[in-house]
């Protein structure tokens, strides 16, 4: 009994001996780790603005109020952080012409870094990572035109640190709303609240070249709730929503694209000395998918497979009360415009559903709105491009295209640019089905003052080749019991038809139907002749309005067309 006593007796002390050195040992570890993070906290304060000073040579200065290190949980928390420009050095590299396209400056209030395998870093020079969130960030991006063509070294992501580090491998990277500006040409773009995170970031000599990271990063993540810019030596806002970027997917999303005036349509059309037409646009909803965010970092140009623009209207309107057609618009078809973007871009196929066109004019002469319009437009446009190699393979836009004009009669019409021809070839074919004329009143009597009064669209159906002065090819217009009215001018104060002149013209000036009462068909045979201060599509416009003209057999000098 004694014994066993004794033996319990024995491993109770043993067991108080073993706690309390490990206690002893814990407690030491815990003070040492304390007095090595105490230690490492102003040492690495010291080293970061250090190297970051010597390896941007002297441009950039780090600083920070305060910096924490819990050694335990390989964490570092920097207060106050500010990484700026030394304004001497700025001078001197622009005075070498040697200033570097990006510079940036960077405030955050919270700077956190977790997971920090600290004795790599002293002992390897590899700093891992887990992660790095970011509170109240603000970035400034200073972005300048360099003449440079050899990119030094110490201008990559690596050449900053290389002098320090062998690699910088970081899990992620969490940025929620942060603020950015970028300032290009004395002008700033500022876009709040950016949700940005970046997965797997790889920093060393090989990285830069791999064509799986974009920036660095196996993926990046950017999400934008709101933005609101207004453009430019323009009259125009742009505003956006829900701008969603996944580079690994390869897909960008945004909603309520907005690009409307902010003038009136009178003061624009006072304002306005190019003869262009004020536009007001909203797209619901966008994608972008297959885009290239690796080779758009490399060679500046939008790659994509493709954009899908869905649930919108497009209302152009012009006041002809006070814009005159006096500027040459030779040179500035659909194709031409986009060959002229300074911004190189190829898209392989823009998808287009749900969209209503609407072109409204207010008339000199008449000071009345006529309007015409497109609903339910879908289709496809392919080869979106202006990059001239690219070109090279296929140098052809097609847009394939339906919608309903006036709401009524189904348009289909197919066009075909030649974005390589100096003298802007191109085509387009198409019908319109079947529909009742008089639903083109609402253009006609306001611009024109006459009226349709009865008649049958059966069918039009044309096939037309151009450039930039000519246009000719066949129109077909199948029609029955067509009849118009001309309208008392509006200025007399009395409302309704000449009807005498109505008489004359639809017994005289104009055949009722075609084929007619003699089964006699006319296809119109079209050559026209453009007008050079003609937009691209009044030139359309004129061109089928020749062949309607041929076939209602119509003399466009005595009747207003």
């Amino acid at each position: 009994m004694a014994n066993g006593t004794n033996n319990t007796t024995k491993r109770n002390r043993t067991l108080r001996i073993t706690l309390y050195s490990l206690g002893i040992i814990l407690l030491t570890g815990l003070i040492a780790t304390w007095i090595l993070s105490s230690y490492l906290a102003p040492y690495l304060k010291r080293e970061f603005t250090q190297k970051v000073h010597e390896g941007s040579d002297g441009l950039y200065k780090l600083d920070m109020k305060d910096l924490d290190v819990t050694l335990a949980t390989g964490t570092i928390q920097i207060l106050d952080l500010k990484l700026s420009t030394d304004p001497n050095i700025l001078k001197k590299l622009q005075a070498q012409d040697s200033l570097p396209e990006n510079i940036i400056e960077v405030n955050s209030q919270n700077l956190r870094l977790s997971g920090i395998g600290i004795m790599d870093l002293l002992f390897s020079k590899k700093l891992d990572i887990s992660s790095i969130s970011m509170d109240s960030l603000n970035l400034v991006l200073h972005q300048h035109k360099t003449n440079n063509q050899k990119k030094e070294k110490t201008g990559t992501a690596y050449g900053l640190i290389k002098k320090q580090l062998k690699s910088l491998q970081i899990g992620k990277i969490g940025l929620k709303k942060a603020n950015l500006t970028i300032k290009h040409d004395g002008k700033d773009l500022a876009v709040k609240k950016i949700d940005l995170h970046l997965q797997d970031i790889l920093i060393d000599e090989k990285s830069e070249q791999d064509p799986t990271r974009v920036l660095f990063a196996k993926n990046i993540q950017i999400a934008l709730p709101e933005f609101d810019f207004e453009i430019p030596n323009s009259p125009y806002k742009l505003s956006l929503k829900d701008l969603q970027l996944n580079a690994k997917d390869s897909l960008l999303t945004m909603k309520d694209l907005l690009i409307r005036p902010m003038v009136s349509r009178t003061t624009f059309a006072k304002n306005d000395k190019e003869n262009k037409a004020m536009i007001e646009l909203k797209l619901g909803d966008i994608t972008m998918s297959g885009l290239q965010l690796r080779r758009f970092m490399d060679d500046k140009k939008i790659r994509a497979k493709n954009l899908q623009l869905e649930n919108g209207n497009i209302d152009l309107s012009k006041d002809k009360r006070y814009q005159e057609e006096d500027v040459s618009k030779i040179g500035e078809n659909p194709a031409q415009q986009i060959m002229s973007f300074d911004q190189r871009i190829i898209i392989d196929r823009v998808d287009l559903k749900g969209i209503r066109l609407s072109y409204t004019e207010k008339s000199k002469k008449y000071d009345r709105d006529g309007n015409v319009h497109f609903n339910q437009i879908q289709g496809s446009i392919r080869n979106v491009n202006n990059d001239t190699l690219s070109l090279l393979k296929n140098g052809h836009m097609e847009a394939d295209l339906q919608g309903y004009a006036m709401g009524k009669g189904l348009l289909k019409a197919y066009f075909n640019f030649d974005m390589l021809s100096r003298n802007g070839r191109y085509s387009y074919k198409g019908s319109l089905g079947e529909m009742q004329a008089p639903a083109y009143n609402k253009i006609l009597a306001p611009l024109l003052n006459i009226e349709i009064n009865s008649g049958r669209i059966r069918r039009i159906k044309f096939d037309i080749h151009g450039d930039d002065i000519n246009s000719a090819g066949t129109f077909h217009f199948d029609y029955d019991h067509l009849k118009l009215n001309i309208l008392k001018d509006p200025d007399s104060g009395k409302k309704g038809k000449k009807g005498f002149l109505s008489l004359l013209a639809n017994t005289f000036l104009i055949n009722d139907s075609n084929p007619d009462a003699n089964e006699n068909y006319t296809v119109a045979q079209i050559y026209y002749t453009r007008t050079p201060e003609h937009p691209y599509f009044k030139v359309v416009w004129k061109t089928l309005l020749q062949g309607i003209i041929e076939c209602t057999g119509t003399n466009p000098d005595i009747l207003p067309l």
